[in-house]
């Protein structure tokens, strides 16, 4: 065999197993992203936010969703729904920390946090999540799933679907003037 075309081949061989390595290191180096629940939604019955001193409980019965603790407003339909579709359908992404010593840093930690826990109709805990506002990427946040350790940056901003306040939650119901009081009313 031609001495060029040996060395040429070595060459070739070299320059091919190089860039199967760079393949094989870019897929360890992907971000993975997975939904941070998996779980049937219309399981959920109680859901409870909570942020330092304020917090919310919501309750959905045979009627609907309710606040607990409130019955002057009714539940935002809309809020329910941004709920289900942002914040349970947001997915943790970019691995941040496993250090616990990071939790504040993060936003995640017991007081600085956004809770967020849901429950069956049998009062069990389906899941708990920490939110916290993100300072590197102010389109997504930092989450931390139960008592994990590792704190994850999501693939959105939910934290504004997620005040513990019942006036974002609620609204007051709308007047219903029946024919009768409104002809009271004209005359």
């Amino acid at each position: 065999m031609n001495k060029n075309l040996r060395n040429n081949l070595i060459f070739i061989s070299i320059l091919l197993l190089l860039v199967i390595l760079k393949l094989s290191n870019n897929k360890s180096n992907r971000t993975s992203s997975e939904l941070i629940y998996e779980g049937d939604k219309n399981s959920i019955t109680k859901i409870i936010i909570s942020q330092k001193e304020n917090s919310i409980e919501l309750l959905n019965d045979e009627s609907g969703w309710n606040i607990s603790g409130n019955d002057t407003l009714i539940v935002k339909q809309e809020r329910i729904d941004k709920f289900f579709d942002n914040v349970l359908g947001c997915k943790k992404q970019t691995l941040l920390s496993t250090d616990k010593d990071q939790w504040p840093v993060l936003s995640v930690d017991d007081s600085s946090g956004t809770h967020v826990s849901i429950f069956n109709k049998n009062d069990d805990k389906l899941a708990h999540y920490i939110f916290g506002r993100s300072k590197i990427d102010f389109q997504r946040n930092n989450i931390r799933i139960g008592e994990n350790p590792n704190v994850y940056l999501t693939n959105k901003n939910v934290i504004n679907d997620i005040f513990p306040r019942d006036t974002f939650w609620g609204e007051k119901p709308k007047n219903i003037i029946s024919e009768s009081d409104s002809l009271k009313l004209s005359n």
